[in-house]
């Protein structure tokens, strides 16, 4: 069944209406379904262009987001080693000064989520259980930074 759509200049434009109930132009000026044809081509080129920007864009947050903690656990790691004797106060200053408490663990990659846990271990290792109880809740409470950050 073939029904007009509508009329472009001296053309008219039908719209064949298939089994499945999807309508396909068809036009009986064949430089203007050329152009047509072609001008969808060119909006396809360019949203594949654009949904790979994304793309990259996206993985590059990623990237940025696992040098950030592991600058951060860095920065731990060198803070709680230079310290001789190393108490509850001092733990809950560096997770802060250094925004452990603001890592979002389902963000990290395996190898950076291993580097994160082992600082973490090493640091609680060494504080009495309640200690460890209000640093793990202050993380469990603390907003986290999101890749939309980076």
């Amino acid at each position: 069944m073939i029904i007009p759509l509508l009329h472009y200049g001296n053309s008219e434009i039908f719209v064949p209406i298939c089994d499945i109930g999807i309508i396909i132009p068809v036009f009986r000026d064949t430089k203007k379904f050329t152009k047509t044809v072609h001008s969808i081509s060119v909006i396809q080129i360019k949203f594949e262009e654009i949904n790979k920007r994304i793309n990259d864009l996206q993985k590059q947050r990623y990237r940025d987001y696992q040098k950030w903690v592991l600058v951060k656990c860095n920065n731990a790691w060198k803070s709680f080693d230079n310290q001789k004797v190393f108490v509850d106060s001092q733990a809950k200053e560096m997770f802060e000064e250094n925004e452990i408490v603001k890592i979002d663990q389902t963000l990290l990659t395996p190898e950076v989520s291993s580097v994160l846990n082992f600082v973490l271990g090493k640091i609680l290792n060494g504080l009495p259980g309640a200690a460890i109880f209000d640093l793990e809740s202050k993380m469990a409470h603390t907003p986290k930074r999101g890749l939309g950050d980076f």
